[in-house]
């Protein structure tokens, strides 16, 4: 089979749970013998306008483009937002690599950085269409569906996108410092010229208007759109059922699959037995406080919570990843929290070794969260709100204890009762080990479902010919 993968490209370009899901995908059909190939948008240098770039990684085809006109910036959207609607440039690269490669299915993971045209080229050419959900980009071009109050958006009209994309665009500077650095440069030989590029185009760009905000008239033409499109792909799968449940609301359909999933480096963690519990209790979270929608305010209140009650340093909260500035000072100046930045994937083993209890507390409907399954699959408890896919690992009295309410108060709550009774975390431990596998779901029976979405996806066009 011939299977073209739209997805946000590579590490060390592009990092995260979407990121490495679609590259284990790719590897694990392309090992099964099939003809494997993925077209993103890529990297960004200080010179030069968009290419096509076409490489091969090992058995997998490349389609790149370089120095795309688009600029996405995560929470921030994408600039120029005019340009998701059609961008004439990514769309003749995307009928060049069709024409190259004649995939027989075609498997969006993500169109951040691409305009959402790719999708009725592909309808078009009469091919088999596939989408899987990571986030809620079709809805929301700040993707996670979270208001700048601190809210879970409820707006289905796109009228208040343009408020969470105020910022603004940043001129490159994002993208092209990631592939500087991915490439290797020290620090002294790009910086001058980085600085010197992306304030020309941040110049050059508020002069056009790219950088600003688009009208709210944007923003609801891409959403009309976007469910129009949605409703005519051949087949949808999600990440959770709360996912599913969000699409199916927004789009109509009944038919939206779920297929839990993990990543090939999981398969490494072996759960490890606990046979007591050393105080101070410690409890962990891994991007926990990197910004609002993960919960970082949800855990400085916490934490100023706990204090109040005379638990300050009486236990252990190790904060591994980013941490919002907004909240730092609040974080840091209790006697239980250590923050210990950014980490790498070879330390995650130990990372989960120092933790007793993991801590979830996200706050917006986060489409599975493969942070919570990293715990799990160490055998480390895991407290989650009751947000998006957490709770479908997150099982009282099994897995760990559910932030019902998603608040500070009761995740206090929760926190104090596991320090008077530590030994509660055993039976838990215990019960992980023994249901790893309804946990942690298997890749290969993951790759067996995929797969025959494609199959079933194919014999879809053929009817509709």
């Amino acid at each position: 089979m011939k299977i073209l993968h739209v997805l946000w490209g590579y590490s060390p370009w592009r990092v995260g749970g979407l990121v490495q899901y679609a590259d284990d995908l790719m590897e694990a059909q392309s090992g099964a013998g099939h003809d494997v190939a993925a077209f993103f948008s890529g990297r960004r240098g200080l010179w030069g306008g968009p290419v096509l770039d076409k490489w091969q990684r090992g058995a997998i085809r490349n389609y790149e483009i370089r120095n795309s006109t688009l600029m996405h910036l995560g929470t921030r959207g994408t600039f120029p937002a005019a340009a998701e609607l059609g961008e004439p440039c990514s769309e003749r690269f995307f009928r060049e690599a069709l024409d190259d490669f004649t995939p027989q299915v075609v498997h969006i993971h993500e169109l951040a950085g691409l305009p959402f045209t790719l999708m009725d080229i592909v309808k078009e050419r009469k091919l088999s269409l596939v989408v899987t959900l990571h986030d809620y980009f079709p809805f929301c071009p700040a993707l996670n569906l979270f208001t700048p109050q601190g809210e879970l958006c409820r707006d289905q009209s796109g009228g208040g996108c343009a408020v969470c994309c105020s910022q603004g665009g940043d001129g490159g500077f994002s993208d092209r410092l990631r592939t500087m650095k991915a490439a290797g440069y020290p620090k002294w030989l790009f910086a001058a010229p980085l600085l010197l590029r992306c304030g020309w185009d941040l110049l050059l760009s508020r002069w056009e208007g790219d950088l600003t905000p688009a009208p709210t008239e944007i923003y609801r033409e891409r959403l009309r759109r976007n469910i129009d499109r949605l409703r005519r792909v051949d087949i949808i799968l999600a990440q959770s059922r709360r996912t599913r449940e969000i699409y199916a609301e927004r789009t109509g359909r009944t038919d939206i699959r779920v297929a839990h999933s993990s990543l090939a480096y999981m398969e490494e963690i072996v759960p490890r037995r606990k046979e007591s519990i050393a105080a101070p209790l410690r409890f962990a979270t891994l991007n926990g406080a990197a910004a609002p929608h993960k919960g970082a305010g949800l855990m400085a209140d916490t934490v100023e919570i706990l204090r109040q009650r005379g638990y300050d340093g009486r236990y252990r909260l190790d904060i591994h990843g980013d941490m919002d500035r907004n909240v730092r000072r609040r974080l840091l100046s209790s006697a239980s929290v250590r923050w210990h930045g950014r980490y790498r994937r070879n330390r995650l083993v130990e990372i989960l070794d120092q933790a007793d209890v993991g801590i979830i507390p996200s706050l917006c409907e986060e489409v599975y969260g493969y942070v919570g399954i990293e715990f799990l699959a160490r055998g480390v408890p895991v407290i989650g709100n009751r947000r998006g896919g957490i709770v479908e690992y997150t099982l009282n009295g099994k897995t760990g204890w559910v932030n019902e309410t998603g608040t500070a108060h009761e995740l206090a709550d929760i926190m104090e009762g596991v320090m008077k009774a530590p030994e509660s975390i055993l039976p838990l431990n215990d019960w992980i080990i023994h249901n790893r596998n309804a946990v942690v779901a298997d890749r290969k029976e993951h790759l067996r479902f995929v797969l025959e979405c494609y199959e079933e996806a194919m014999g879809i066009g053929r009817e509709n010919l």
